[in-house]
């Protein structure tokens, strides 16, 4: 189970986008190993979480209050727009 005192990202388990979000986290100073393949991450630094799944997944997450943010490209949110209408 998840703390809920730790911030949750979702984001991309492959892809380009997952090595984009990747970079970006490290820009911000969260330190995390992705090296393995495991769905489930922590920050070393930071409370932070990160789920590793598709990005397909990701919008539903955050609807449904499992993380705290999702890290989805442009035609993902675009999609689950338009599925929603």
């Amino acid at each position: 189970m998840l703390d809920k005192t730790r911030l949750r990202i979702a984001m991309q388990k492959s892809g380009r986008l997952s090595d984009e979000s990747q970079e970006l986290l490290a820009r911000c100073g969260i330190k995390i190993n992705l090296q393995q393949q495991r769905l489930i991450a922590f920050a070393e630094n930071m409370p932070i979480d990160i789920l590793r799944v598709r990005d397909d997944d990701i919008p539903g997450l955050v609807m449904d209050g499992v993380v705290d943010l999702g890290i989805i490209g442009e035609n993902v949110l675009e999609e689950e727009l338009l599925s929603r209408r």
